[in-house]
């Protein structure tokens, strides 16, 4: 609301209010469904208190990416649009690494194969964080220019690889899961989701 205030709405593109409104209602979707897990008190277990986590980190991206939008394009607000894309891009890969720690325990999967992805996603999930931070000093998956406009990098396909090597874990994970059809579908649509948005955008 502060950054609005700050804003207003002057020299915003339409695409750019449709991206705030959807994160909006994408975070009040969040926080109702954390607040019905945390009132459910007679079913809250190991798998409820992971998905509260995943819908925290959720929201905080969601709250990342609105905010980007509104300093997008002010001078200014170069500095914080700096800072505040490289913690949406550092919350993604925790997203991610949260959603694969709650398609295990959902699917009650644990053998040699899992437990060899899981070390591999836990190793990956550090230096993904750390080359995040790269762009802090130097624009390696994206930049922000003198005039605070942000734009994807060459490398940028870099800090998408933990989330494929993750989504083929996944996918491979559902395809040798012993787990009700329903469940399966459920979390295939968890994993079919942010792909598709990659490809779109």
């Amino acid at each position: 609301i502060a950054l609005l205030m700050l804003r207003t709405f002057n020299n915003m593109e339409q695409t750019w209010l449709f991206s705030i409104g959807a994160d909006l209602f994408c975070m009040a979707v969040c926080v109702m469904l954390c607040f019905s897990c945390v009132l459910n008190f007679k079913r809250r277990n190991e798998h409820t208190r992971v998905f509260v986590a995943l819908l925290t980190t959720n929201a905080t991206a969601l709250f990342l990416d609105e905010a980007a939008w509104l300093v997008q394009a002010i001078p200014e607000f170069k500095t914080m649009n700096l800072i505040i894309n490289v913690l949406f891009y550092m919350t993604g890969s925790v997203l991610i690494y949260q959603f694969w720690q709650y398609i295990r325990r959902v699917l009650n999967m644990e053998n040699s194969l899992m437990r060899a992805a899981d070390s591999i996603l836990n190793m990956l999930l550090i230096p993904t964080l750390l080359l995040c931070l790269v762009n802090l000093f130097y624009p390696m998956y994206f930049s922000v220019d003198d005039a605070g406009v942000y734009q994807r990098c060459d490398k940028w396909y870099i800090s998408q690889l933990y989330m494929c090597v993750a989504l083929l874990i996944v996918i491979l994970e559902l395809l040798m899961s012993k787990a009700s059809k329903k469940d399966r579908l459920v979390a295939f649509s968890f994993a079919a989701i942010p792909l598709i948005n990659q490809l779109l955008t």
